[in-house]
């Protein structure tokens, strides 16, 4: 279809061959990524999976950072928690 023309970025060689098109249409140049933060101080064990927030240590104690229907990276943090525990791409009500 051709809908992108080629352009190569200066930094084209330092991104990894699996993160763009070899001609150049596409790149990922951002990374959305998610992960679980936990203040040692406060919290005895840190929980280390999504699974383990669900454990009755954690009740009361697990906050995103926003609403996740305003906050891109709070819908995510609600996305990854869903797909972590059986939900899928497609539907993420059953995690």
């Amino acid at each position: 279809e051709n809908l992108f023309a080629p352009y190569k970025v200066a930094t084209w060689d330092k991104i990894p061959d699996s993160q763009k098109d070899a001609d150049g249409r596409w790149y990922n140049d951002y990374g959305g990524y998610v992960s679980i933060g936990c203040d040692a101080a406060r919290i005895k064990t840190c929980p280390e999976t999504f699974a383990d927030l669900l454990k009755p240590e954690y009740k009361g104690k697990v906050a995103l950072n926003g609403n996740p229907t305003k906050s891109g990276s709070a819908f995510g943090g609600v996305y990854a928690a869903s797909l972590a525990n059986k939900g899928s791409f497609g539907d993420i009500q059953p995690g």
